[in-house]
């Protein structure tokens, strides 16, 4: 269709184990090619299990995105370059939980967050990625959502 007028609203992708892929998820809204229709707007991967994965998870959206990873593990093929395993920018909210991401090297951070309304970490409120890992900017909020343990 060469003027969609439905939303790309309420996606799901769930209990996945994938190997040996160029990309687990690509979307840029700036640049078009074939995602030129209504821009994605709710977006969920759970329980993901990726490795091999030769590009990151990346999603550019146009500030109206709402993107939650729960329970997600990317791993990507050794490359020279280092690049981060997680790649969002221009959204409206971002929700993180349980996540494990391994870009191949030590140094380089594993995610890049950047120009966005919201991010969320999910759980029992620790960051999900390790210290000094990740590189968040722009963003306007950043909050913990704890999940209390009840004890009986």
């Amino acid at each position: 269709d060469r003027n969609p007028v439905l939303p790309s609203d309420n996606w799901t992708i769930q209990r996945c184990r994938i190997d040996n892929v160029g990309s687990v998820y690509s979307y840029d809204h700036e640049k078009g090619l074939w995602q030129t229709g209504q821009p994605a707007l709710r977006l969920r991967f759970a329980d993901i299990h990726a490795t091999n994965v030769r590009n990151p998870i990346r999603a550019v959206g146009n500030g109206g995105l709402d993107l939650t990873l729960e329970n997600v593990s990317v791993g990507l093929t050794a490359s020279e370059v280092p690049r981060p395993a997680l790649d969002v920018r221009k959204f409206h909210a971002l929700r993180l939980g349980g996540l494990s991401l391994d870009n191949g090297t030590e140094t380089a951070p594993v995610a890049e967050i950047r120009d966005g309304d919201l991010v969320e970490w999910l759980g029992t409120g620790d960051k999900q990625l390790p210290v000094g890992r990740y590189k968040l900017s722009g963003i306007r909020e950043e909050r913990e959502q704890r999940n209390e343990r009840r004890t009986e």
